[in-house]
């Protein structure tokens, strides 16, 4: 719905929109919605468990046979590490939006209880005293799964890329959260 809603105010595709407004500016050059078909050099692939296998014994497959066509404003991008942290440094230094916009849309909006809640499209949690803004992917069964996770103070952002279904990656950039909370 969101993604409608961008190319109906800005007269542009969603896609064209992200790549201009969003990518470009964050210096994300190896970041797009790829189709199916596209030969891309280094995409990874993802493995996960499938229905037929409700035990988990079976080897990982590829989900290369599950993927859409190409992603859409839902999800099923692609992205690597260096440019989520470029996008990350881009957000933090109000290069993609001015400070008052950017607070707007990744401070907490609905509270969680405890210590975490969300924002527009960001979680936002607070670790010992500490807080974090991020946004994660994937899904059971999709074979794979991403987290980022950025210290709203600037000391740290942490990125973690998976390959195998969620919460992998989600798992293990909350670990590396809270150790580096501590720090």
């Amino acid at each position: 719905m969101l993604g409608a809603v961008v190319e109906k105010a800005s007269g542009e595709s969603y896609f064209d929109y992200v790549r201009t407004h969003i990518f470009e500016p964050a210096g994300m050059l190896d970041t797009e919605s790829y189709e199916l078909t596209q030969v891309v050099p280094n995409l990874a692939v993802g493995y996960a468990r499938f229905d037929d296998d409700p035990l988990g014994i079976e080897p990982r497959r590829s989900n290369i046979a599950f993927l859409p066509w190409k992603g859409s404003p839902a999800g099923g991008g692609y992205s690597t590490a260096p440019d989520l942290l470029r996008f990350a440094r881009a957000l933090r230094g109000y290069e993609l939006l001015d400070a008052e916009l950017t607070e707007a849309t990744t401070s907490r909006k609905v509270d969680f209880g405890g210590s975490a809640g969300y924002g527009y499209g960001f979680s936002v949690k607070d670790l010992s005293g500490r807080e974090i803004r991020g946004h994660s992917g994937g899904g059971i069964n999709s074979g794979i799964n991403s987290d980022l996770e950025i210290f709203w103070d600037g000391s740290n952002t942490v990125i973690v890329l998976g390959n195998y279904d969620a919460p992998v990656a989600q798992d293990l950039a909350q670990a590396i959260c809270v150790f580096l909370s501590v720090q």
